[in-house]
């Protein structure tokens, strides 16, 4: 994993993968298709994975899928890491696709097939705090049920 230069400004993330996680869950996109996207694109898992993860169908995932690129692409949405004040407005579903990623690699049920790169014992993915802010959720579906403070 590669780590953003030193110089980089406080408030900014500084690793390279969790900045593109942050650049993918744009505002333009509902939390959960920022998430599906997220998953396959960044973190490599596949459409199955993803649906079993946010709990529907296959091609109901497939399609969100395809409506979560064409509203970045009929948008106009550029590539670019968003600024310090951004950050906060994407951190439940930065969270959410974490907690995800995490729960995938731990306990895949694709037996036959390998665990992501990403969510590999030997890579690093750093941890993201479930509430930094007023106003964020706590990024698994099962926690938001019960309280998190």
């Amino acid at each position: 994993m590669r780590r953003a230069a030193d110089d980089t400004p406080p408030g900014i993330v500084r690793d390279d993968q969790l900045r593109l996680i942050f650049t993918c869950c744009h505002p333009a996109l509902a939390q959960e298709a920022q998430v599906a996207l997220s998953l396959p694109v960044l973190c490599g898992l596949s459409v199955a994975e993803v649906a079993r993860a946010l709990l529907v169908s296959e091609a109901t995932m497939a399609k969100r899928l395809t409506r979560a690129r064409r509203t970045i692409a009929d948008a106009g949405i550029r590539y670019r890491v968003p600024d310090a004040e951004e950050l906060p407005g994407r951190l439940g579903a930065v969270a959410t696709t974490v907690f995800l990623l995490f729960t995938e690699g731990y306990a895949s049920r694709s037996a036959d097939a390998p665990a992501p790169v990403s969510a590999r014992p030997e890579s690093s993915v750093p941890p993201v705090p479930a509430r930094s802010s007023p106003g964020t959720t706590c990024c698994s579906p099962s926690t938001r049920a019960r309280s998190c403070g």
